[in-house]
Parts: structure tokens; sequence; C-alpha cells
């Protein structure tokens, strides 16, 4: 009885292994062929089969990602995509987090990807040119560990609140997903009224 639990055990775990790799090829093959993945919701800017493109949405892609390259914040086309009333294509509204993620894409430029790596131009057509692609992706922020370095606040301790007349002190609070300089109402510098202004729009004023 042992003996033939373990056969059969054996040939099923056989079997299993072949379905994964005729699975894997299959995969590595479309990708190779540049047509899409498949499965989860459909990409903004993409039609459901992810082969065509959905004009109005790839006109804000377009438009966010020259935004970008000149200077405009995240957080700024964020907003200007909920003024608008656009949604992602699960219907939700947008913040800068979700913006970065779009515009990093690599189908947003037409390209295929399999296991992180490029693999081929996809069958659809690009939004992006790669140039423009590569740029935009060169001006994310990077990631950060801990406390951001005091240098990226060029004007902590300088800005006066329109408000209430206290100083304003940079922070990054992952609430809102963006820098901003805050009159604060607690902890360091207390006092203040609260109220923020996005970092961006500060310093490039």
């Amino acid at each position: 009885g042992r003996l033939s639990a373990r056969f059969l055990a054996a040939v099923s775990r056989h079997e299993s292994e072949r379905i994964g790799e005729r699975v894997s090829r299959s995969k590595q093959q479309a990708a190779a062929e540049g047509r899409p993945a498949g499965g989860g919701r459909r990409p903004f800017g993409f039609t459901a089969d992810r082969t065509s493109l959905v004009p109005s949405e790839a006109d804000w892609v377009r438009q966010i990602a020259e935004a970008i390259v000149g200077g405009a914040s995240w957080y700024s086309q964020a907003r200007a995509l909920n003024d608008a009333d656009v949604t992602t294509t699960a219907g939700n509204p947008w913040n800068s987090g979700k913006v970065r993620k779009l515009l990093a894409s690599p189908h947003v430029a037409g390209l295929r990807t399999y296991r992180g790596e490029i693999v081929a131009d996809t069958i659809a057509p690009a939004i992006l040119d790669r140039d423009l692609w590569e740029l935009v992706a060169r001006t994310r922020p990077p990631r950060s560990v801990g406390r951001p370095p005091g240098d990226r606040y060029l004007l902590t301790g300088l800005l006066a609140c329109s408000a209430c007349g206290k100083t304003m002190y940079g922070s990054t609070a992952a609430s809102r997903g963006y820098r901003a300089y805050i009159c604060q109402s607690h902890g360091k510098g207390g006092h203040g009224c609260g109220r923020s202004i996005a970092a961006d729009v500060a310093e490039q004023h």
C-alpha cells in the first residue's frame, strides 16, 4: 500500500511539473511575441483586451508625462485627474502613487516584459515614445527609508503660514503621499493651524 501510494504521488508530481513547464513556456512565448499577459483589471489607457488604446485616457497619459518632465509634481497631476472627474479603471480617485505607477508601467511605452525584463514590443500601440517614458522614469522620486534628508526641504523655517503667521516645516506624510510644508499643530514647532502647501509648488515659486 505504501509503495503504491508513493508511486501515485510521484506520477502526480511529475504531471504537475510538466503542466507547470508548459504554462511557463506558453507565457514566455506570448511575451516574446508581444502579446498581453491578460488577467486582472485593464490598464488605464488601453481597452479590455489590451490591444488598442482608449483615446481619451491615452491623451491624459501623454499630458501627465509631459507635465511631469516639465517640472509639475505628481500630486498636481493626480489632482488634475480628480478635478476632471477622471477615475482609475477601478473607478477610484487618483493619488500621486497611482500616477507614478501608471507612468512607470512599460506597457505605456509599448514594451512587453517577462519576469521583470523587457523582451519585446507589444502588439498594442505605445502611448508614450520610449525616450519620454525613460525620462519620466528618471524623474520618479527615489524610495526612502526612515526620515527623509533635511536638504529635501529647502524652505523649512523660512515660510510663514498665511493663515496664522506661524513658521512652516517640511514633512512627508504617508497619508498624503507627497512632500509638503506644514504649519504644524503639534510636535516640534507646534501651535500652528495645521494647514499645508505642496513643497514643489512653494519651491518653484
